[in-house]
């Protein structure tokens, strides 16, 4: 078998693993979701994640797996790998062994089928990402650094406090919002923002956001919404143990509520 019909073997395979994960995760998830809903936050958070990322990982991993037999067999030579010859009941792929041609018409079909099906539902991220990096630049032009609030203050009267930045996330306020809320709870705000930051959700919930389009649409959206819930959660509930007083920080998100504009995709507040 040449490169060719090794590629689309993978590739079907990849497929086929990644669309039995997802079919998996959506007959499952509705009572896993009440199951979920008892744990805390941020056990919450982290199993929404893996299961988000459940069908691409499962194809990349038992894909690989497929042809690590014979992969291991070319660095470590121990005679032959396979169980039986001739194209005839072998449990792994195997180029040499395997009787396929060079690739099935109708299989590229169905993969250029698949390629258009996933760059149509990843374009429309990807530019929403790039929306909300630039819409992050744009606020944080002209921010300057206050060591007494450890945050950056934004100008100008917008309501606006945020965790910006994926790697190195910044806690930021502007002063519109520092005017606005009463200066017992602008700590807690800042508080409920550097949890973000600490705990790099704006990087989380991207990567989970690309990586979760193997999902059908209605599932996927299901476990985006609910780990957005979760972080979100996870942040009060980290906030309000660093500052001893939940209620103050229940009371800081509340009022801040009632002002935020909606932010940009991909800004978490």
């Amino acid at each position: 078998m040449n490169a060719w019909g090794t590629a689309q073997l993978a590739l079907l395979a990849a497929a086929l693993f990644g669309a039995a994960s997802a079919a998996v995760v959506a007959l499952g998830y509705p009572r896993l979701r009440v199951r979920l809903a008892r744990l805390p936050s941020h056990r919450r958070a982290a199993w929404l994640v893996a299961l988000a990322v459940l069908p691409f990982v499962a194809a990349a991993v038992l894909t690989a797996l497929c042809f690590a037999p014979k992969l291991v067999a070319g660095l470590v030579p121990t005679g032959d790998h396979c169980l039986s010859h001739g194209g005839v009941a072998h449990p792994h792929f195997c180029p040499e062994h395997l009787a396929l041609h060079s690739g099935s018409p109708a299989a590229w079909i169905l993969l250029a089928a698949l390629a258009a099906w996933t760059t149509g539902r990843f374009v429309p991220v990807l530019v929403r990402t790039v929306r909300a990096w630039r819409a992050g630049r744009r606020l944080a032009r002209g921010a300057s650094f206050d060591p007494a609030r450890a945050a950056w203050i934004l100008p100008g009267d917008l309501p606006v406090a945020a965790a910006i930045g994926l790697w190195r996330p910044r806690t930021m306020i502007s002063r519109g919002l520092l005017r606005a809320v009463p200066p017992e709870l602008t700590e807690a705000i800042l508080e409920h923002e550097r949890a973000h930051a600490r705990r790099r959700d704006t990087l989380r919930v991207l990567t989970t956001t690309i990586l979760s389009l193997a999902h059908l649409p209605r599932t996927r959206r299901l476990l985006l919404d609910d780990l957005s819930l979760a972080v979100e959660q996870a942040c009060d509930e980290e906030s309000g143990a660093r500052l001893g007083d939940r209620l103050r920080v229940a009371r800081a998100l509340l009022a801040a509520a009632r002002l935020l504009q909606r932010p940009e995709p991909g800004v978490v507040v």
